[in-house]
């Protein structure tokens, strides 16, 4: 990030979501949405806007079976705490 406003938002909004839903990967579906609008805010250029949107729409891409298991309820949550197996 080149920009301090657009890594606010991006990487911001990106621990927002994971905190508060415990999906890593709801935080980087919502930086890879958020990246070209505030790219495109800051950045009014066209050349940077398509390639904010490529990289963006990449991102999102590449999480499309996290979004399947986001809406079948299967999507694992983030934990520090590791669940005991077995006895004690």
């Amino acid at each position: 990030m080149i920009d301090w406003r657009v890594a606010l938002v991006v990487w911001g909004g990106f621990l927002i979501m994971a905190v508060l839903t415990k999906y890593v990967s709801l935080g980087s579906l919502w930086a890879g949405a958020s990246f070209p609008f505030i790219s495109w805010y800051c950045y009014p250029d066209p050349v940077i806007v398509v390639l904010a949107f490529l990289c963006g729409g990449l991102t999102v891409w590449q999480h499309r079976a996290n979004i399947k298991r986001l809406l079948q309820g299967n999507e694992n949550k983030f934990s520090l705490h590791h669940k005991k197996e077995g006895g004690a």
